[in-house]
Parts: structure tokens; sequence; C-alpha cells
């Protein structure tokens, strides 16, 4: 299940053998399955601009809620 989790937080789930995902990252996951099954070699590119800045300081434009983390 999925919230609004601190870094701390997350970090104590990865720490403990956890996992998650963001909402996009779940729909990222499975469009990759389908993917990994049709191509040899997948390339992705993604705006850092995109992740809330709270995960990734220091981009051009940060964005406060980040539409690929929140």
């Amino acid at each position: 299940e999925m919230g609004n989790y601190s870094k701390e937080e997350l970090k104590t789930i990865v720490e403990k053998g956890g996992k998650y995902r963001t909402q996009g990252g779940q729909v990222f996951a499975k469009v990759m399955e389908k993917l990994d099954k049709e191509c040899d070699t997948i390339f992705v590119s993604f705006d850092l601009d995109s992740i809330n800045s709270m995960w990734m300081p220091g981009v051009s434009a940060p964005s406060v809620i980040g539409g690929l983390t929140s």
C-alpha cells in the first residue's frame, strides 16, 4: 500500500527489505514488463524536473509537487 511517506520512512522500508512504488511507478513497471517481452533493447528517458524537489534537489526548474513522485 502506498501513502505519503517521509524519506526516513522510505529508507526504513528499503533497509528492512521492503519495496515501494508510486502510482506512476506501478504503471511504469507494467509497461516495462510488457515491453521486456516484446523488445530486445529498451531506452528510457524522463525529465528530472518531473520529480518532487524533495527527492531531486538541484534541478534547473524544481517542482514542489512533482508529477512522478506525488
